[in-house]
């Protein structure tokens, strides 16, 4: 081969190696550009300023590059198959959150998924997003899909920069320009980092405790002395609650005609509160707060989240008294945010939506409008049910009722056409709102109009309000999770009760929905012991009185009005901010914007204290310390932790305003079976913490129970579990486990819709709430010689026929169960003796409707517990 042929084939091989830059960088391109154009869609849609719209599109685009390309640079390295697939994996996900983020204007955040669970993927949540979009819009966005996709797989832009390895400086460097975009830059990021930094503020928030001995502070006790209730003459009581019910709107005239016509009359016929407040952005946060008078939690939803703990609400006094109480809601099912189950748990004798029970298939293909049935319909059904149960003759007590309309539900724009009166042919989401708040006027003219009709409820208290706000276009918003405004939370209150309740426009003040339930109890001349946070609107209020407004989206604003000033704080960036609401209602001018402190008159400091107070409200609702579970129950133990390791004791501390309190305490191990019950001390309050020694709990779980005794008389009990992990016992769930289910989706240590898992009338404190059929793989990190656990039905979802379980142990069945009904728990002990992978199963009946299945404080041991 002579020296020419040799240099040609040098020059082919060097050719080969040079990786044209639309393969080597395209992707990173793409990324910067999508990301770019979703700013730009932003900035547009919030008419931001220039010099923003750069600032962010800039801090943007450099957070994905730098992102993707410290990925690549790092799984470049990693010579295996998976690497491609995993890659292309992570690609798909950012760009569902980038559509996400295009359709919803805002980054798609941890909390949406982790409250709304299976929710997320109901056809309302569905439509909700899909509806977000013209079909122009949905056009280009697709088009625009397409053509990325062509490009990546034309020039092979995803796997090819996996095949060229970056050196340790580059990956350094990328690693830390990754730690730059992280930290200093508190928005604005891609969408993974976006999301996985939501992740992080909800899980670092502080909830921080009350210090103080009472162990229910929001309790207020009364003798009844003051209580003149009288059934015989008690008016039936009705909360009429509509969804997003604007108070913007009312008396708002469009394209000539008046959007709210009737309750703009009506309102002149009672009490009318234009400023007026709800206490969060969704309806079961609202029905909640005016329901229990209780602040919502910015964590979570209460119904979900808590439906086991101990309230006493406005319909818990009116059923004591004798009344019916009744819960309607027009969307067709109360399993939605567990409506049903709450509201029947905490004093309401009949709750329905309007199912196949109420409506029929016909009347639902006529009459839906949205998410459910038209509000004048279920207001004729929900009185015919009053009907069937007045003429059943059981009782002749009044009613009270609480209705929750469905058709002014976002986003507004499923009104038929021969329904549109306010504009024929909208445009925008305003109009679609005004026409959907006009329907919703005049179906309220139907309730009033079914009220009159009936001889037995002429003696009726009517309140209307709504269930939140919502923004329309004020601050560039057309979302209800974002931002703090008053648009979003704003809505009016009318108190109707003829002869009784005199026309009154009350003014210069801020009141709230946790002011429904005192109001009406005062309107009633009940007197009775209580847990309300809210005030009566026909009494003034306290020094700390403020009415709280809580979104827990959009990184967390937790906001306090106290009349004329409003002030809000925003948990993820820390960032404050005043208004003086008297000459500023549209809150555009910041008095904490500047370094300078804000005028005399704004009470920062107190301010500052009812956030505080907020978030304590957190540890009272995790704790379960609203109200007491009996009379003897305002002096009770709470554990410091329900988790410890191999020898520590379990700390606790004894609640209430009592002296010579003698606690006994019963430790019952689920495995092996064993229970030691001993008499600690009698002891004064004012011993701080008291202690269990280690010795008296076993490796695993314990059911650890608190009978507290004061003067030798029974107070109450505590019971939870206690977790001992040592070298010997591992709690499963610990290890992580990953598969599918049926329906929703695996939670740790809560049941499948998030609340605690709980069977048979038994709280247990550890386990996996999964839903029939389901299957999780477990793969095991030592040589474990026996597994423990319990199952059974979780008593939220007992609807179902029954469902089985089983265990797999490296593929070989080592426990299967009969069928498990509601109400029983069956527990097991199983040999998993050189098992490296576990599976479990949980099978349906034939109808796995309502299979909340519930794997109950599973725990491996190395060896054998003695006596299992």
């Amino acid at each position: 081969m002579d020296e020419s042929t040799q240099a040609s084939l040098s020059a082919s091989g060097s050719s080969q190696n040079i990786i044209p830059l639309p393969q080597r960088y395209g992707l990173f391109a793409v990324l910067a550009l999508v990301q770019a154009l979703l700013v730009m869609r932003v900035a547009l849609q919030e008419q931001w300023s220039w010099l923003q719209s750069f600032y962010t599109a800039a801090v943007s685009v450099f957070s994905v590059v730098v992102f993707f390309l410290l990925w690549y640079s790092a799984l470049s390295h990693l010579r295996s198959r998976w690497t491609g697939t995993v890659t292309k994996a992570v690609i798909a996900l950012y760009a569902l959150m980038v559509i996400y983020h295009w359709l919803r204007l805002e980054p798609l955040s941890f909390l949406i998924i982790y409250k709304n669970g299976a929710d997320i993927f109901s056809w309302q949540a569905v439509g909700y997003l899909l509806s977000n979009a013209s079909w122009v819009g949905w056009a280009v966005l697709l088009a625009v899909v397409l053509a990325l996709v062509w490009l990546c797989r034309r020039y092979e832009m995803v796997n090819t920069p996996l095949k060229h390895p970056a050196k340790a400086p580059v990956v350094a460097a990328l690693l830390l320009l990754n730690i730059v975009s992280v930290a200093a830059f508190s928005s604005s990021r891609n969408e993974l980092v976006e999301f996985s930094a939501s992740v992080y503020h909800y899980f670092s928030q502080d909830a921080l405790q009350w210090d103080s001995d009472n162990p229910y502070p929001y309790v207020k006790k009364s003798d009844g002395a003051n209580d003149q209730f009288e059934l015989a003459k008690a008016p039936n009581v009705f909360v009429v609650m509509l969804e997003s019910f604007s108070a913007e709107y009312i008396d708002k005239i469009e394209n000539g005609r008046p959007v709210t016509p009737f309750f703009n009359a009506l309102k002149n016929e009672g009490l009318y509160l234009n400023n007026f407040f709800s206490g969060s952005v969704e309806t079961s946060k609202g029905q909640f707060a005016t329901l229990c008078s209780v602040y919502p939690s910015y964590r979570s939803n209460v119904f979900t989240s808590y439906p086991d703990n101990n309230f006493r609400c406005l319909s818990h006094m009116l059923q004591e008294r004798g009344y019916r109480t009744v819960f309607m809601k027009a969307f067709h099912s109360l399993g939605f945010e567990n409506t049903g189950n709450f509201v029947r748990a905490n004093g309401f004798e009949y709750a329905h939506g309007m199912d196949k029970n109420f409506v029929t298939k016909a009347e639902r293909d006529e009459y839906v409008i949205g998410w459910g049935i038209r509000d004048d319909i279920f207001y004729q059904k929900t009185f015919g049910y009053l009907d069937n149960l007045q003429e059943s003759g059981s009782s002749n007590a009044p009613f009270f009722v609480s209705t929750m309309s469905v058709t002014n539900h976002m986003m507004f724009d499923d009104i038929p056409p021969e329904h549109r009166y306010i504009h024929t042919d909208p445009k925008s989401h305003q109009d679609n709102y005004a026409n959907s708040m006009y329907l919703t006027d005049q179906y309220l003219k139907v309730f009033f109009a079914e009220l009159k009709k009936r001889d037995y409820l002429e003696n009726s208290v009517v309140v209307v309000l709504g269930d939140n706000g919502f923004p329309m276009g004020q601050h560039n918003n057309y979302h209800n999770t974002k931002t703090a405004y008053n648009e979003l939370f704003k809505t009016p209150l009318m108190i109707w009760w003829p002869g009784q309740v005199m026309p009154e426009v009350m003014a210069g003040t801020a009141r709230s929905q946790l002011d429904v339930a005192p109001t009406i109890t005062d309107l009633l001349n009940i007197d009775s012991t209580h847990h309300f946070v809210g005030q009566s609107l026909f009494k003034a209020t306290d020094e700390n009185y403020f009415v709280p407004l809580i979104q827990p989206f959009d990184g967390t604003y937790l906001a306090s009005i106290r009349y004329p000033y409003k002030y809000v704080k925003h948990v993820k960036t820390g960032v404050e901010s005043g208004f003086d609401l008297s000459v500023d209602s549209a809150e555009q001018n910041n008095l904490l914007a500047a370094d300078d402190a804000p005028g005399a008159g704004f009470p920062l400091s107190e301010f500052r204290r009812d956030i505080q107070t907020l978030k304590r409200n957190e540890a009272l609702l995790q704790e379960n310390r609203i109200y007491p579970a009996g009379e003897g129950d305002d002096v009770r133990v709470i554990l410091a932790s329900n988790r410890l390791g191999e020898g520590q004791p379990l700390l606790y501390r004894v609640l209430g305003d009592a002296d010579n309190i003698a606690v006994v305490v019963t430790v019952s191990a689920y495995i092996p079976k064993k229970t030691r019950r001993m008499l600690t001390s009698e002891q004064p309050l004012a011993d701080d913490v008291s202690q269990l020694a280690a010795h008296y709990l076993q490796p695993g779980v314990n059911r650890v129970t608190f009978e507290v005794f004061v003067d030798g008389e029974y107070r109450s009990t505590t019971s939870e579990d206690v977790l001992v992990s040592t070298q010997e016992a591992t709690l499963l769930a610990d290890l992580g486990m990953k598969g599918k289910q049926g329906w929703g989706k695996l939670h740790i240590n809560r049941n499948v819709r998030g609340g605690p898992l709980r069977v048979g009338g038994t709280t247990y404190g550890f386990g996996m709430g999964t839903h029939a059929a389901s299957e999780y793989t477990i793969a095991l990190d030592r040589d474990y010689a026996a597994l423990f656990f319990a199952v059974g039905l979780d008593d939220g979802g007992g609807c179902g026929n029954g469902a089985t379980f089983s265990v797999e142990a490296d593929g070989r069945v080592v426990y299967n169960s009969k069928r498990v009904k509601a109400g029983e728990l069956v527990s097991a002990l199983v040999n998993i003796s050189g098992a490296r992978q576990l599976r479990l199963r949980t099978h349906d009946r034939g109808n796995s409707a309502c299979d909340h299945t519930n794997w109950i404080n599973p725990v491996l041991y190395l060896r054998p517990p003695v006596g299992g």
